[in-house]
Parts: C-alpha cells; structure tokens; sequence
C-alpha cells in the first residue's frame, strides 16, 4: 500500500516473497495525512537467498511525516539470511510512531528479526512496543532478535528471551 488514507487488515495468509511482503508507506509529499494496518495470523516465506528482503515493512520515506498506525500479530516468520551486506528482516518499522508487534514468531536466519529506527526524517520514533514474541533465528547482524536505532525514543521491548541492540533514548526493555 502506497500513500493510502485507509485502514487495512491482512489476516490468514501464506505471503511467499522475494523482496517485500506486505509494504505499506508514504513516499510523497501529496500523501494523506494517516494510514491504518493490521497484518495478523500470516505466515511469511522468503523464498530465496541472496537478496535484500522484509517480512512486512511499515514507514515514510517521502517529503512528508505521515501518521501510521501499525498491529503486528500473531505472524510466522521463516527467514532465509545471507552473507552479503543486503539484509534480510522479518519487521522493519520506519519514522513512524506507536507501533505494536507481539506474538509474532522468527525461525530460520536473519540479519535482524526487528528493527525500528529513524532514517528519513529528524524525528525520533516514540513509543513502538515489542512484546510477546518468539525469537529462534540466528542472527548476522551484532546477534541483535530486536535493534532499536538511534532515531528510536521510549520504545518497550518486553523480555521474551530477545536479544536486545539499544541505540536510542530511553527505551526499556523489561
């Protein structure tokens, strides 16, 4: 989903992919001013090695920090990582703020299960929680099931046994 003004909800699917399974962002500076999703009880396939690939990805990439709402649950990741620098994630949440992942499950390889930062614009990310998941992949990137970024700010990440890369302010991991 590009630059929608909707709220979405994906749910009981087997999503097989390459590069990105469920997209949803903003990119324009036209793009409307929010956006709802709710991917939950899908199971992810990447499909191949090799290339940069996520599981779902969620955030602004364009002139405009649009307001996002993401509910991530209840998926089943199965990730295929690499030795290149490319990167393979399961959820990759963008320069949006109050995110919501839990009960999802990461098995296979990755480069990290989830991240969360701040790339396109100055503004932190507030407030994503990360709870309730079950991390068994390997990881390529500092072993990190969960690296919140330097633009991220009074995220939580509960224990869930996740391996936890901190860049941020204030975030807790309980």
């Amino acid at each position: 989903m590009e630059n929608a003004n909707q709220s979405t909800t994906i749910t009981g699917n087997t999503i097989e992919y390459f590069v990105d399974g469920v997209a949803v962002y903003s990119n324009a500076g036209y793009a409307p001013g929010q956006n709802r999703v709710v991917v939950h009880n899908n199971k992810f396939q990447q499909l191949v090695e090799g290339t940069y690939a996520r599981g779902i990805i969620v955030g602004n990439f364009g002139e405009v920090r649009t307001s996002h709402s993401a509910a991530i649950s209840n998926n089943s990741f199965e990730l295929v990582d690499r030795a290149n620098d490319e990167g393979q994630f399961g959820i990759v949440l963008l320069d949006f703020d109050g995110a919501v992942a839990t009960g999802n499950t990461f098995e296979g390889s990755a480069t990290v299960g989830i991240l969360v930062d701040s790339s396109q614009f100055s503004q932190e990310v507030y407030d994503t929680v990360i709870v309730g998941n079950t991390f068994s992949q390997t990881n390529s990137f500092n072993d990190a099931d969960v690296y919140l970024g330097e633009g991220t700010r009074d995220s939580i990440v509960g224990s869930q046994n996740a391996r936890t890369e901190d860049y941020g302010t204030g975030n807790r991991k309980l």
